[in-house]
């Protein structure tokens, strides 16, 4: 694992907003290495899903520069950048980018077809997909029609339909139950083994503590980087981590005080308040457990 695929050269993002716009990156420089499983942490806002969309090619720096396998993503043209992500990226967006009118099975044939490959191929592909991701059963519904999470598993198995060499996920367990975040980081991590280069933007640090290597991204700009195997023999890290835990800690905190007066507010059905409500509860036990872990 020596060998960067990606090398992020002080790279700078500004989106226009107003008179000054709005900085997403701040001089952000790291590598990431053929074969490895990284993932990026950091608080709502840190730049985390710019940096994803930046190494997609969805995006371009203001400055800086990306490099892929030693070209720079802005050189290409809009049809390269295209074809690169039907053939070698599999992108799975924070708003999963599904079409809701169509079925499960045929939003992850999409790009298979898009790619020519025969019918019969698709098929197994999706199966296997589906049978991996525990969605089997859902593959004839429309996507409307699912949860969720199943909804999350269908764009995961999407994004791997054209058996990418670079998956770059962006959250793809935030809808998840216990089991199925183990299922996809199962599944992730297979795909690490055959060879392929995997980026996870995620709040869990039961993905992180999966992960080759974690980058800490906060107001737009690397903080940190650990491996996770490692990190106990890390004094300084291991400070920079629980300081991490505890920030995230109090965000989810807040976020559930804010959807408890959503609620009462009336702006909150029953049913979206307590779908909420149960998933930031059961990533602060996550949270906890993790500090339980380090203390």
């Amino acid at each position: 694992m020596d060998e960067p695929i990606y090398v992020v050269e002080d790279v700078v993002k500004v989106y226009p907003m107003g008179e000054s716009g709005v900085v997403a990156l701040r001089g952000v420089s790291l590598e990431v290495y053929r074969g490895e499983f990284l993932v990026v942490m950091g608080p709502s806002g840190s730049g985390k899903t710019t940096l994803l969309n930046l190494l997609s090619g969805l995006d371009m720096p203001s400055s800086g520069r990306i490099l892929l396998e030693g070209r720079s993503l802005s050189a290409m043209r809009e049809d390269e950048l295209e074809e690169l992500r039907l053939r070698r990226i599999g992108v799975v967006f924070q708003f999963l980018n599904l079409v809701h009118r169509l079925t499960a099975r045929e939003n992850i044939e999409l790009p298979m077809s898009v790619l020519g490959i025969p019918e019969r191929e698709r098929r197994e592909r999706v199966e296997t997909l589906a049978d991996r991701l525990g969605i089997r059963d859902k593959l004839d519904k429309l996507v409307e029609e699912l949860s969720g999470g199943e909804q999350q598993r269908v764009a995961i198995a999407a994004a791997l339909a054209n058996d990418p060499d670079i998956i770059l996920a962006d959250e793809p367990t935030a809808e998840l139950d216990g089991e199925n975040i183990r299922r996809v980081v199962s599944l992730l991590r297979e795909e690490v083994s055959r060879g392929k280069t995997v980026v996870v933007n995620t709040h869990d640090p039961r993905v992180a503590r999966e992960a080759d290597r974690v980058v800490l991204l906060e107001d737009g700009r690397v903080v940190g980087t650990y491996r996770p195997a490692e990190v106990t023999s890390m004094a300084d890290m291991e400070k920079s981590v629980s300081d991490y835990i505890r920030r995230r800690l109090e965000e989810i905190r807040m976020e559930m005080e804010r959807l408890v007066e959503e609620f009462r507010a009336g702006s909150l059905s029953a049913e979206e308040f307590i779908r909420r409500y149960n998933r930031l509860r059961i990533l602060e036990e996550a949270f906890n457990e993790e500090f339980r872990v380090r203390g």
